[in-house]
């Protein structure tokens, strides 16, 4: 662990909750991530992670699809996945209730 600088995390909480960590050591090789965010904070990381990316996907897929150039390619096949498998049922089910066929 000699000469490796000392790490400043940020962990965002929530809107205006966050909480700074200094590990001064450097981040070690064999951490749990996992364990020590539930450690400090009392909540499951993954969990509340995609909680969150699910709560803003929405508003992440308008930018993504907003975007052109290079994010525009390396996106586009990702993009047309969610096309497929979320929009395409959407209009199915929208389309069936427009018909009034139940």
């Amino acid at each position: 662990m000699t000469g490796l600088k000392p790490a400043r995390l940020r962990m965002i909480l929530g809107e205006n909750n966050t909480e700074k960590l200094t590990l001064p050591n450097g981040i070690p090789d064999s951490i749990d991530i996992n364990a020590e965010f539930q450690r400090l904070v009392a909540l499951p990381l993954e969990q509340t992670f995609l909680a969150q990316l699910d709560k803003y996907s929405d508003e992440l897929i308008h930018i993504i699809q907003a975007k052109g150039g290079a994010t525009c390619e390396k996106t586009a096949n990702i993009m047309q996945t969610l096309d497929q498998v979320y929009i395409s049922p959407m209009l199915t089910l929208t389309g069936y209730h427009n018909l009034n066929i139940m």
